[in-house]
């Protein structure tokens, strides 16, 4: 039983190496500008590089820092207005309506005018998170 389990779980992992070995190949190939279409090696050589140099430490902490203050600013300003709404019928005949309509844009399609708004920094990246904790 248990080696078919593991030939189940082997046949799982098939095409996953194969589309990475064809992604390997493809590159060295020069299928596309070497910018475009880098290599698995080259990737995986370029990360560790980055880890030992402590730079990719940084920037991971940087990020995580922004992902995780905005999702605290979204999602406590979303319990808040949800709270507020749920609660009582007068907010939510208030806040509904505006809340309903801009939920109805993506995201995606916000964060061209955001850029616009606000300019790309670290205040627009922490908006459009914010955003996005929110809804």
């Amino acid at each position: 039983m248990a080696l078919q389990t593991l030939i189940h779980k082997a046949k799982g992992l098939l095409l996953p190496l194969a589309l990475l070995a064809a992604w390997e190949w493809a590159s060295r190939q020069g299928a596309s500008a070497a910018y475009v279409f880098v290599s698995l090696s080259t990737m995986g050589h370029t990360l560790l590089q980055l880890a030992a140099s402590g730079e990719l430490w940084l920037h991971l902490h940087t990020s995580l820092a922004r992902t995780l203050t905005g999702l605290g600013i979204g999602a406590s300003i979303g319990i808040a207005v949800g709270t507020l709404m749920a609660q009582s019928r007068v907010a939510e005949r208030l806040i509904g309506p505006l809340y309903h309509s801009i939920r109805q844009v993506p995201l995606l399609g916000l964060i061209p005018l955001l850029g616009l708004w606000v300019g790309n920094g670290n205040s627009a990246k922490l908006l459009v998170i914010a955003l996005a904790a929110f809804y």
